[in-house]
């Protein structure tokens, strides 16, 4: 009973902040660092050297709780494990977590709703050679046969990988995870965009993945209609109203937002890849079904029913 009046509360705070503009969901770089430099990585053009202390950290989160009621976090980096006394204290203020990883260091004792996510570049041979030699076995090994939180493998799509999405499909299935999201590389000002793939190509693969999602079933865990908000028709629409300048508060590892998401001043918004911007505005626009809709929002899309 306490469990379900908590998601009702969280419901409702979200619907009211969702009404009023403010945010309902945040983002934070737990650090800039990283033990990988991978090639297309852009996090290098905006090293930060001073970082927030682990209590700066603390106190900011239980502020923002406080002040806004967010109830789900999701903690980035940089590579965020290198900061584990972080994730075990603020998943401990934050109801839901999704803690991105690149998967070569242990996770470290999680609290509440935490769910993982490791960044999978493709099959090993792409993999190792955008994040460094033995990467991929590394990751597999690790993550196999893990349960001790929900896993889940992301995969932004660029030129390298495009053809390898029904591979690493079928070979991640034969795993303990729960599941994978694909999205596409967002390009940047004034930076090389050879990697990024054209909207019209997109259309192709965005149909190459709905058809796994047939045969997979929720193991490609993102709904068909939310996939196709990734579509060109639907882009220049959507990025001229982005709901995430405001219903996401993305912050660096100094605790400064950044907008108008958590990709930064530079990204070129009308070709955007990222499943979040997509994710939700397929569920939060334009309108809201029911308050409990928000509070169960995340955790029906991160987690498959057994």
């Amino acid at each position: 009973m306490a469990i379900k009046l908590q998601l009702l509360k969280n419901a409702l705070d979200s619907s009211k902040n969702y009404l009023q503009k403010k945010p309902v969901v945040m983002s934070f770089e737990v650090t800039n660092k990283c033990n990988l430099k991978c090639e297309m990585c852009y996090w290098w053009k905006h090293r930060i050297e001073k970082e927030l202390s682990v209590d700066e950290i603390v106190n900011l989160f239980k502020i923002l709780r406080k002040k806004y009621k967010i109830f789900h976090c999701t903690y980035g980096g940089g590579e965020p494990t290198l900061r584990p006394d972080v994730l075990t204290k603020c998943t401990k203020i934050m109801p839901e977590n999704w803690i991105i990883t690149n998967g070569t260091i242990d996770m470290p004792k999680l609290n509440n709703k935490s769910t993982i996510g490791v960044s999978i570049d493709g099959t090993e041979k792409i993999h190792n050679k955008v994040r460094g030699k033995n990467i991929y076995n590394q990751i597999k090994e690790r993550y196999k046969d893990y349960t001790k939180y929900p896993v889940y493998t992301a995969t932004t799509l660029v030129q390298s990988n495009k053809n390898e999405i029904e591979e690493i499909v079928k070979e991640w299935s034969k795993t303990s995870i729960k599941g994978m999201f694909f999205d596409f590389a967002t390009p940047f000002k004034n930076s090389n965009n050879e990697f990024f793939i054209s909207l019209n190509e997109r259309d192709k693969i965005i149909d190459r993945i709905i058809k796994l999602k047939k045969e997979y079933g929720n193991f490609i865990t993102f709904p068909e209609k939310g996939y196709n908000y990734l579509r060109k028709e639907f882009i220049t629409k959507r990025s001229k109203d982005c709901i995430l300048k405001w219903f996401a508060l993305c912050l660096d590892s100094q605790g400064k937002r950044k907008m108008p998401c958590g990709l930064g001043k530079d990204i070129i918004c009308n070709k955007c890849g990222c499943i979040t911007a997509a994710f939700v505005q397929y569920y939060f626009k334009p309108r809201i079904e029911s308050p409990l809709i928000i509070s169960n929002l995340i955790h029906k899309s991160l987690s498959n029913k057994n």
